[in-house]
C-alpha cells in the first residue's frame, strides 16, 4: 500500500484533515499539460444515495460560551435555527471519508472528502438544495488514489484542489494536482480531467474572472489555470501558502500564508505584489482560513481563534477558542474556518464545535454554540442553510429563517381612525382591505375571503369575531378578544394580545404572536385548539384551561415558556426552538399521532 511520507515541515493533521505529503524527494518542475484524468467512481442513483440522508427538522438552540460577553437570548430570538438533515460520510472499501470544504452554486451544493491517515482516498457529493427544507444528496464520486482538500463549481465543472498518489502515475512528478470533473444535467460524470501542480498537496481553490486559482502547499505556490483549455497560464511560488480569497470585483486575490504568517495581495492581472499585511509570527501549525468582509479580513487562525483584521492587518477584534472544553484534547480545539452570511458569522471550532456571532460595526458579538454535539471541520452557510463538516461524522445540514417582524405592508402613519361600534359586528367583505390606527372598540369582526383587515393601535373585540379563508387580520399594538376568536386563514398580532375567550387555530389558520418585549405575557382564559399553525416568539403563553393541539395541527414555540394550568392533549405536533420550558398543572396526554420536535426544560413531554 502507497503511503503518505512525512516531509521536514510536516502538515498537522486537524479536524479539516489536511492532507500530509507524499515524497521525500525534491519536488520537480511540473509540465503545463493537462495530465491523465483522476480515476472517478460514480454513483447518480438518488434512491441508493438518499440512505446516506436523515432528515430531522430538530430546533437548535445556543449555548452561553468562552469568556467574551455572549448577548443576551433575545438579540438571537429574531432567527430560527433548525437542523434539517445529517449525511452520513461516504465509505470505500471499509474507509470513511470526510469532508474537508464545501462550495454554494445555484440550488446545488458540492462538498469534498479525504481520508485521514496514510491512504489516498477522496470524493465529491452534489447535493440539490431546491427545496430547503430538505435537501437531496444526487450524486457522488468516489476517487481512489486522490486526496481533495477544497472544490469550487464553474461553468459547468467541478475543480477540485487534491493531492494524488503519484506513485500510481508516472507521468506526474509531484503529488499536488487540480481536477476537474464535468456535470451533466447538474450530475457527476466520467469526463475528467488534470493539471500538474508544483508542491505535495493542492490546498485551496476559487473561481474569479473566468480563471481558476489554486495555491499548492510544500514547495508550492499559486496557479492560474484557464479552464477554457485546462492548462496553467501563470504560476508564482509561495512557499507554505495554504489558504485564498479575493476582493468582490476579482481584481486582487489574496494569499495567506503562515511562515511567516502573511496576507499577500496580487493584482489578479499579473500576479504582482499589491499588498502586504504581515501578521506577526508563523501561525499556528493548524488549519487557517481568510474570508472577506468588505476590505477586511475575517482570519481563522487555528488555536488563536477568529481575528477580524482590518485592511492594513490591523487587529479590531477577536474570538479566543475555548480552554475548557470537557472530554477534549486541547490541539483539537482550533478556529478551522468561518463563514460570513447575512451578517451571521459560523465559526467551526474543531472539537468546541459550531460558534455564531453577529458583526456589530467592527465588533465580533459572540452569540452562543450551537447545540450539535459533534466537532467541527468546515462551515459554509448561504441563503438560509448552513452545511457543517464533521469530519468522519459527515455533514449536518442546518437552516437559518428570520423571524418575521410584522407582515403588514402598509405603514401606522397617517392612516384614518376607526369609530368605534362596541355592539355592532364589522364585516369585511371578499377582497376589502381596511388600513386603520388609534383606539377602538367593535362588537365582533369577520374577514372573510381574501379581505384585509390590518389595524395599528388598540383594537377590543367584544363578540365572537372570524378570519375566514384566505382572509388576513393584523394587528400592531395591543389586542384583547373578549370572547371567542376563530382563526380559518392569516392572523398575527406584533405587540400584545389577550384572549378572554376561547381561542381556535383551524386546519388552514396561521396564527403568529410577535411580542414587543420579549417576555411578554400572552394570557388565553379559554381553551386553545390548534387544528393549523400557531407561532409565539419570545414570550410566555399562558392557557388557563384545555390546551388541545390536534392531529394536523403545531404549535410552535420560540425562546417562549409554556403554561397550561387546565389539560394538555397533544394529538399533534409541538416545537421547540431556543430555551423554552414548560409547565403542566392538569393532565398531560399524549397520543399515537403527538410529536415532540426539540427540547425543553420543566414538564417532559
Amino acid at each position: 500500500m502507497n503511503r503518505k511520507p512525512i516531509i521536514a515541515l510536516v502538515l498537522l493533521f486537524f479536524v479539516v484533515g489536511i492532507n500530509a505529503c507524499k515524497r521525500s524527494k525534491e519536488v520537480e518542475d511540473p509540465t503545463s499539460e493537462e495530465k491523465k484524468g483522476p480515476e472517478v467512481i460514480l454513483n447518480n442513483n438518488a434512491s441508493s444515495l438518499s440512505t446516506r440522508v436523515s432528515y430531522l427538522n430538530d430546533a437548535v438552540s445556543l449555548m452561553s460560551v468562552g469568556d467574551k460577553a455572549v448577548e443576551s437570548r433575545e438579540d438571537f430570538s429574531q432567527y430560527n435555527l433548525q437542523l434539517i438533515a445529517e449525511v452520513a460520510a461516504p465509505t470505500y472499501q471499509g474507509k470513511t471519508l470526510q469532508a474537508t470544504h464545501i462550495d454554494f452554486a445555484g440550488n446545488k451544493v458540492y462538498v469534498s472528502y479525504n481520508t485521514r491517515g496514510e491512504t489516498y482516498l477522496g470524493g465529491v457529493d452534489v447535493f440539490d438544495v431546491s427545496n430547503e427544507s430538505r435537501p437531496a444528496l444526487v450524486s457522488q464520486a468516489i476517487m481512489p488514489n486522490t486526496d481533495i482538500s477544497s472544490v469550487v463549481y464553474n461553468n459547468n465543472y467541478v475543480y477540485l484542489a487534491s493531492a494524488t498518489d503519484a506513485d500510481k502515475d508516472l507521468t506526474l512528478t509531484a503529488p499536488a494536482v487540480l481536477d476537474r470533473i464535468a456535470l451533466s444535467n447538474g450530475l457527476l460524470s466520467n469526463s475528467t480531467g488534470r493539471v500538474q501542480l508544483k508542491g505535495f498537496v493542492g490546498k485551496n481553490i476559487i473561481a474569479k474572472n473566468n480563471r481558476i486559482y489554486v495555491v499548492s502547499a510544500a514547495q508550492g505556490g499559486l496557479s492560474v489555470v484557464n479552464p477554457s483549455d485546462f492548462k496553467e497560464e501563470r504560476y508564482t511560488p509561495f512557499t507554505e501558502s495554504v489558504a485564498l480569497s479575493s476582493n468582490a470585483s476579482g481584481s486582487t486575490i489574496f494569499v495567506l500564508k503562515d511562515k511567516p504568517g502573511q496576507i499577500i495581495g496580487l493584482n489578479a492581472s499579473d500576479l504582482t505584489t499589491a499588498k502586504t499585511i504581515a501578521l506577526g509570527a508563523n501561525l499556528p501549525e493548524t488549519e487557517s482560513h481568510i474570508e472577506m468582509v468588505n476590505d477586511n479580513f475575517l482570519h481563522a487562525a487555528g488555536r488563536a481563534g477568529l481575528n477580524y483584521l482590518s485592511s492594513t492587518g490591523a487587529l479590531l477584534d477577536d474570538i479566543a477558542v475555548p480552554t475548557d472544553v470537557p472530554n477534549a484534547d486541547p490541539a483539537d480545539v482550533v478556529c478551522n474556518n468561518v463563514s460570513i452570511n447575512n451578517n451571521l458569522i459560523y465559526i467551526a471550532n474543531g472539537a468546541a464545535g459550531l460558534y455564531v456571532a453577529k458583526l456589530d460595526g467592527n465588533t465580533l458579538v459572540l452569540l452562543g454554540k450551537a447545540s450539535l454535539g459533534a466537532s467541527t471541520n468546515y462551515v459554509k452557510a448561504s441563503g438560509n442553510l448552513i452545511f457543517v463538516a464533521t469530519g468522519t461524522g459527515g455533514l449536518k445540514i442546518l437552516k437559518m429563517t428570520a423571524v418575521t417582524t410584522s407582515s403588514s405592508t402598509v405603514p401606522c402613519e397617517n392612516r384614518s381612525t376607526l369609530a368605534s361600534d362596541v355592539n355592532g359586528n364589522r364585516n369585511l367583505n371578499s377582497n376589502v382591505k381596511e388600513y386603520f390606527s388609534g383606539t377602538t372598540t367593535l362588537g365582533g369582526l369577520n374577514v372573510n375571503s381574501n379581505a384585509i383587515f390590518d389595524f395599528c393601535g388598540s383594537l377590543t373585540l367584544n363578540t365572537t369575531s372570524n378570519i375566514n379563508s384566505n382572509g388576513a387580520f393584523l394587528v400592531n399594538g395591543a389586542l384583547l378578544a373578549n370572547q371567542q376568536l376563530n382563526i380559518n386563514a392569516f392572523a398575527e398580532v406584533v405587540g400584545s394580545a389577550n384572549f378572554k375567550g376561547s381561542l381556535t387555530v383551524n386546519s388552514n389558520g396561521k396564527l403568529k404572536l410577535l411580542p414587543k418585549v420579549s417576555g411578554e405575557l400572552y394570557p388565553i382564559t379559554g381553551d386553545f385548539h390548534v387544528n393549523g399553525l400557531a407561532e409565539v416568539n419570545n414570550a410566555t403563553l399562558q392557557i388557563s384551561n384545555r390546551l388541545s393541539i390536534n392531529s394536523n395541527g403545531r404549535l410552535r414555540l420560540i425562546n417562549t415558556n409554556l403554561i397550561v394550568n387546565g389539560d394538555f392533549d397533544l394529538n399533534g405536533t409541538i416545537e421547540f426552538v431556543g430555551t423554552c420550558n414548560v409547565i403542566v398543572n392538569g393532565r398531560y396526554t399524549k397520543n399515537a399521532n403527538g410529536s415532540v420536535i426539540g427540547t425543553n426544560t420543566g414538564k417532559q413531554l
